[in-house]
């Protein structure tokens, strides 16, 4: 729990935190449990480098959403995990209702943008905006070895951490630590 609690130390330094301001403690307590398994790294990592596309086939980059916090999801329609924590990102991102923070769910390999659109439709997941990486080219670049993996990305477009595998992400303990994490800001 001690390396838990340096690592989140860190993350607070890292998203410019004023430790004056910012409630490390009740940070800290906010790594318990689902959110154990959030792997911080001990150093940012640009993510600049690659693009992906939207539901229109423009090209995007991760730097289009700087000065967002934003979860980047790697998903696809076969994984039955990744289809699952879908509608909790889809919530997650409705309950925080914040323009500092962003979900970003990303079809990973071969997703027909059709299916994708009516599991959308079907599933009702509205707030999620719907984005591929048809040849998976984006996910290699990332090192993406499992799906559903999710990547948290600081305000500057820099990789600070990643779950493999899936997370309850609209839990009450989930929604405390993104808001923390957006006030720190």
């Amino acid at each position: 729990m001690n390396k838990v609690r340096l690592i989140l130390l860190y993350t607070c330094i890292v998203f410019s935190a004023n430790t004056v301001n910012a409630s490390v403690s009740n940070l800290l307590a906010l790594t318990n449990n689902d959110l154990g398994k959030i792997k911080f790294h001990t150093e940012p990592k640009p993510l600049n480098f690659a693009t992906f596309e939207n539901i229109t086939g423009e090209k995007v980059t991760i730097s289009d959403f700087k000065g967002k916090f934003i979860l980047l999801n790697f998903w696809a329609l076969w994984c039955a995990p990744c289809v699952e924590e879908m509608p909790a990102l889809d919530n997650l991102k409705t309950l925080l209702n914040d323009k500092s923070f962003d979900v970003i769910a990303v079809a990973t390999g071969r997703n027909d943008k059709s299916k994708v659109n009516n599991f959308f439709k079907t599933n009702n997941l509205t707030f999620l905006s719907q984005f591929f990486d048809l040849k998976s080219v984006f996910a290699r670049k990332l090192n993406i070895a499992v799906l559903p993996t999710t990547l948290m990305i600081d305000f500057k477009g820099r990789e600070v951490g990643r779950v493999e595998g899936t997370l309850v992400w609209d839990s009450m303990e989930s929604q405390k630590l993104f808001k923390e994490w957006i006030k720190i800001q």
